[in-house]
């Protein structure tokens, strides 16, 4: 059983409940924060941005197998903001860390305090489109357990140029490539007046 906040319990006996959907996906040097309504939320310190009312999650069901679990979360507005189109759009989204709250709002549509985390994923890469039909912005962003890593081959190698993209001043493998392809001459009688036991 999940544990809840008394008035998150209350709330959800309540004969009518406001639920809300929260979703942040963090990267290295930003983060993007969205829920399923228009207007911003100033919630947990920060400032969530509406990413319109349809919001839909994919089936995500749980099992006592060994197996990827994979859903996808769509979002439609009639505009994104820039700045989370930016980072929608702007690559380095993948494996992200992804958490997805169940929340409820009051009568004044202020959060109720203790939102269920739903599910804590990894994202993968998303799309943006628009809908002919209404003019809405479509996101697309599918997310999966880390367990689904094992089932491709890395994204990256261990090289000088993959360890700048993470840490542009480690200069720690920048010989690499030399040493892999040294050539090691072993002596073979005495070295330094050591003889080798034969």
């Amino acid at each position: 059983m999940i544990p809840v906040t008394p008035a998150f319990a209350e709330a959800l006996r309540a004969p009518v409940t406001r639920p809300v959907l929260l979703f942040e996906l963090l990267r290295e040097n930003d983060a993007l924060r969205i829920w399923n309504r228009y207007h911003t939320l100033d919630w947990a310190g920060h400032k969530w941005t509406g990413a319109g009312s349809v919001v839909s999650v994919s089936p995500l069901t749980e099992t006592t197998e060994l197996q990827v679990q994979r859903t996808i979360l769509t979002f439609a507005a009639p505009e994104i903001s820039e700045e989370a189109e930016k980072i929608i759009l702007g690559g380095g989204i993948r494996r992200s860390p992804v958490t997805c709250w169940y929340g409820l709002l009051d009568e004044s549509g202020k959060m109720i305090p203790g939102p269920i985390v739903r599910f804590r994923s990894r994202a993968d890469a998303p799309t943006l489109r628009d809908d002919p039909e209404t003019g809405e912005r479509i996101v697309e962003l599918p997310v999966e357990g880390a367990i689904f890593n094992l089932t491709r081959p890395p994204q990256t190698v261990l090289s000088a140029e993959d360890q700048r993209v993470r840490f542009p001043d480690d200069t720690g493998l920048d010989n690499m490539a030399m040493q892999a392809e040294a050539q090691l001459i072993w002596p073979t009688g005495a070295y330094n007046g050591f003889m080798p036991p034969a």
